[in-house]
């Protein structure tokens, strides 16, 4: 990502408009969505980071479905956080994948990002259905 979020609100797609490899042009850097363009196995990995006092829930979705997810919580003021988790899927040609903020909190937070501390998303096939 290359600029931070401010406290998004619930069922926030975070797009990732830094493209550094798109093999397949799979991604779209508009909409935050990956479309598979082949049916295979996949991994995607992710990296959020939060700033101070704040947590969010974030899933990965595959068409629309929660696939995985992760709980960015920084506990205090002066407490930054980092969280990642990678998944592999089966998916089809003409699944769509993305990233979303899932459940609110009460302590809403940054999707935070700067040149130390970089928000990210990846994918890549690794074999045929």
């Amino acid at each position: 990502m290359s600029k931070s979020e401010p406290t998004p609100s619930n069922h926030h797609t975070l797009i990732f408009d830094v493209i550094k490899t798109n093999l397949g042009n799979g991604y779209s850097k508009y909409s935050g969505t990956f479309t598979a363009p082949a049916a295979g196995t996949y991994v995607f990995t992710w990296t959020i980071n939060t700033s101070p006092g704040g947590a969010h829930y974030l899933n990965l979705l595959v068409n629309g479905d929660i696939a995985g997810g992760t709980l960015t919580d920084t506990e205090d003021t002066n407490d930054f956080d980092s969280d990642s988790s990678t998944i592999v899927l089966v998916l089809n040609k003409g699944d769509n994948v993305n990233m979303r903020t899932t459940a609110a909190t009460e302590r809403s937070a940054y999707i935070y990002v700067d040149v130390y501390a970089v928000t990210s998303f990846a994918g890549w096939r690794i074999g045929n259905q």
